[in-house]
């Protein structure tokens, strides 16, 4: 017989509750503070020892014993390359184990992946088959391969769309790397190749050849082909990307003023025109003295509330006024007196 205040295990009878299919049940307190209803032949035949924090704490328990077993019989296994060494703090609740790689490092990985084999190294085996892969079929599948049969096709391929300004024109690759790539990469290594860089010829009407080829930056090569347009700058010949660079001017802006330039005076040789030819048939921005200070037009016109037309009106009038004057001395104040 179940009587209140009974402590039957870890549960404190507090009192009687209702029945149920004709069985008594009693409000317990269990030993964690937890308060439990429970069949009163349960407490009586020792089936109902606690609220069931008991059987949780069995429970871990029994998994940490079987955990504890499993990974002695891990310890000291090889999967693949990884050696197995002991268990690492969980994550996300998934078992780690730290494991020796074959290389010599030691990382922590997740158990289930290194038994299953979906973990087979610290990343080197990986970094190896790559390596590997490049230098298959003598670098077949390199950056620096492709150029080289890039090169062939655009010299001897009549289908290859740059066919026409290559082997079109006459250019060739020289004997000992038409066909030898082997040849080709040595030279590469040794004249400072690296994958951000792209083959050269110095002179762009000869041929392939380690006498004639350099390596350059991807966005210079545009400056040395036949059809770039060149320009004496300063008593120099430069490209219009140099130019464009020089005079922090766009690259399309200088381009067609070149060709109007050139449309416009047919009797001019290309081969001496300058950039002052071209940039001097172009207005620059007026400039004056505004509150002691160089401003353009268009400064002065919204800080004094000015059309820019009428401003730009008075300025020309002035100048055809006063000749005598100098236009770099020319103040607001002279177009508007106050």
């Amino acid at each position: 017989m179940v009587q209140i205040g009974d402590k039957i295990n870890e549960l404190t009878v507090i009192e009687e509750t209702d029945r149920k299919q004709g069985q008594k049940r009693f409000k317990c307190r269990c030993s964690c503070g937890n308060i439990t209803i429970k069949y009163e032949t349960k407490l009586k035949s020792g089936v109902s020892i606690s609220c069931g924090c008991k059987k949780v704490e069995q429970l871990i328990e029994n998994n940490k014993k079987k955990a504890a077993a499993n990974l002695d019989e891990l310890l000291g296994k090889t999967f693949n390359q990884l050696t197995i060494i002991e268990e690492a703090e969980r994550i996300n609740g998934k078992r780690q184990v730290k494991c020796l790689c074959s290389c010599g490092s030691i990382k922590s990985y997740d158990a289930y992946k290194v038994k299953s084999g979906d973990t087979k190294s610290c990343g080197c085996a990986k970094s190896q088959q790559l390596q590997e892969t490049k230098t298959i079929h003598n670098g077949r599948h390199t950056r620096l391969y492709s150029k080289w049969s890039g090169m062939k096709r655009r010299c001897y391929n009549q289908n290859d769309s740059h066919y026409p300004d290559y082997g079109g024109r006459g250019i060739t690759i020289c004997d000992e790397w038409k066909d030898d790539f082997a040849t080709f990469r040595k030279w590469a290594y040794l004249n400072g190749y690296d994958d951000s860089l792209t083959i050269e010829r110095i002179d762009v009407n000869k041929g392939y050849s380690p006498s004639n080829c350099k390596w350059i930056p991807f966005s210079d090569q545009g400056a040395n082909k036949s059809t770039t347009v060149r320009m004496i700058y300063k008593g120099e010949v430069r490209s219009v990307s140099e130019i464009s660079k020089l005079e922090n001017m766009n690259h399309k802006t200088i381009t067609s003023r070149y060709y109007r330039f050139v449309k416009r005076n047919p009797e001019v040789d290309i081969n001496s025109i300058t950039f002052e030819m071209i940039d001097s048939n172009y207005k620059r921005h007026v400039q004056i003295i505004y509150k002691g200070v160089v401003r353009i037009l268009s400064y002065v016109s919204k800080a004094e509330n000015i059309n820019h037309k009428t401003l730009s009106t008075r300025y020309y009038y002035f100048k055809k006024r006063n000749p005598h004057i100098d236009e770099n001395s020319i103040t607001f104040d002279m177009l508007i007196p106050r």
